[in-house]
């Protein structure tokens, strides 16, 4: 049952592409989707792309570490939202209609002299290209991860089938491709985040079970912290809300 409904899925992200493809006609529309995408796609997509591989391993893995306290999490994460849509994210809007810049470097070299600007672009892709090969090599361990968990095949095999489809639909619609797969996407990790903690409540017994062993659990290493370890916590976590604005793909 979970292969066939992994394969199904991966067929439709295919199909999205295949979709997507008829929407590009220009250079604007495979970069932003024509600027056409919506409020919803766009904040699914949005919250898709920055809540990766790192939400589904690395957060479930904290919880499990931390206990009660990876709840800070919550708004160290939503702290970087609030700071693209709210603060960025609209005059980023119109500033780009305005010079017509498709692509973020390209927006931070409008307005330099040619050289100047090439300079810019060349060191923004640099940039960009190192640190999301890291970024990218890891999203694609973990979605091999997971697929190996679920299919009898090895881990290489799967990284390998999940690039291929990737790359697959993001070379056949470009952004719309990539930004409905996102919503589609995170319309999923929306329903799983809804559905498992209450699958989860209902195994424990209840909201009574769960905290009588809450109060009972041996202490974590972040559960008798003394208030400068408190604070540097809390403040390390909302380190990752910060962090937003500097991420291109989001």
């Amino acid at each position: 049952m979970i292969a066939t409904t992994l394969l199904v899925y991966l067929v439709v992200l295919l199909g999205i592409g295949i979709w997507a493809r008829a929407r590009v006609e220009d250079t604007g529309d495979f970069h932003l989707a024509g600027r056409r995408l919506g409020p919803v796609v766009a904040a699914l997509s949005a919250s898709a792309s920055s809540s990766s591989v790192w939400t589904l391993m690395g957060v479930s893995g904290a919880a499990y570490l931390w206990g009660l306290p990876a709840a800070w999490l919550l708004p160290a994460v939503l702290s970087g939202f609030a700071i693209n849509w709210f603060l960025v994210a609209p005059r980023l809007h119109r500033a780009s209609h305005d010079n017509g810049a498709l692509t973020l470097v390209e927006f931070l070299a409008s307005g330099c002299d040619p050289a100047g600007a090439r300079r810019l672009r060349r060191l923004g892709a640099g940039l960009i290209l190192f640190c999301f090969s890291l970024y990218v090599a890891a999203q694609f361990q973990g979605a091999g991860t997971a697929i190996s968990t679920a299919l009898p095949v090895t881990e290489p095999v799967a990284v390998g089938a999940g690039a291929l489809v990737v790359v697959a639909y993001v070379l056949l619609g470009g952004f719309w491709a990539a930004s409905v797969t996102d919503a589609v996407q995170g319309l999923m990790m929306l329903a799983v985040a809804l559905l498992l903690p209450a699958v989860a409540l209902v195994a424990v017994g209840g909201p009574g079970p769960l905290a009588a062993a809450l109060a009972t659990a041996a202490p974590g290493p972040v559960d008798q912290p003394t208030a400068l370890l408190a604070a540097v916590f809390v403040a390390g976590l909302f380190g990752i809300g910060l962090g937003y604005p500097g991420q291109p793909h989001v």
